[in-house]
C-alpha cells in the first residue's frame, strides 16, 4: 500500500494507471493490497499464496505442514491461530476488491492449490477472470503472462 501511495504522489506517474502484478507469495500480497488500496486501477494475481487458512492448516504439504502440526500439536490454540490468520488472510478480504483482477490457479500446483484459490476468488465482486492451467504445477506460464499483458491493457488504457 505504501508503494501504491509512494507511485500514486510522484508528479511523472499517472495516478488513474497503476496496476501491481505479483506470483506465488506475492500473487497472495496482491489479493490482499487490492482489497486494501482503492487507488488500483487493475490487479493479476498469479498463483496466490497463503490464502484461505481454514483449508490450508488442514494440507500436510509444505509449506503448509508446519501449521497443520501446530494445530495438531496444540488443538485448543487452533481457533485462536484461525482468528488471527483471518485478519490478514484474502478469504476475508476478497469482498473489498474494487478494480478488476485477474487469477490464475495451476491444477497441479501443490503449493498454491485449487481449493484454496477459488473460494477467494468467488468472493470477489469486481470484474475478475480466472486462468486454470489443467497441467501447471508452481510455476510460471508463458499463456498467462500473455494474457496478463492484455488484462493491464485494457484496463491501463
Amino acid at each position: 500500500m505504501r508503494g501504491v501511495a509512494f507511485l500514486c504522489s510522484r508528479p511523472e506517474v499517472d495516478a488513474t494507471r497503476v496496476a501491481i502484478w505479483d506470483r506465488s507469495q506475492g500473487g497472495g500480497l496482491t489479493l490482499a493490497t487490492s482489497s486494501l488500496e482503492a487507488r488500483l486501477a487493475a490487479t493479476v494475481s498469479e498463483q496466490p499464496f497463503l490464502c484461505n487458512y481454514p483449508i490450508s492448516g488442514r494440507l500436510t504439504s509444505n509449506p503448509y505442514s508446519e501449521l497443520h502440526d501446530y494445530q495438531e500439536a496444540h488443538p485448543d490454540e487452533r481457533q485462536g491461530a484461525l482468528a488471527t490468520l483471518e485478519y490478514f488472510d484474502p478469504l476475508n478480504l476478497a469482498d473489498a476488491v474494487e478494480c478488476p483482477i485477474l487469477v490464475n490457479i495451476g491444477a497441479l500446483d501443490d503449493t498454491c492449490p485449487y481449493e484454496r484459490i477459488m473460494p477467494v476468488f468467488e468472493r470477489i465482486p469486481s470484474e475478475k477472470a480466472v486462468a486454470v492451467y489443467p497441467n501447471l504445477g508452481h510455476g510460471p506460464c508463458t499463456d498467462f503472462k500473455l494474457q496478463a499483458m492484455d488484462w493491464l491493457r485494457r484496463h491501463l488504457v
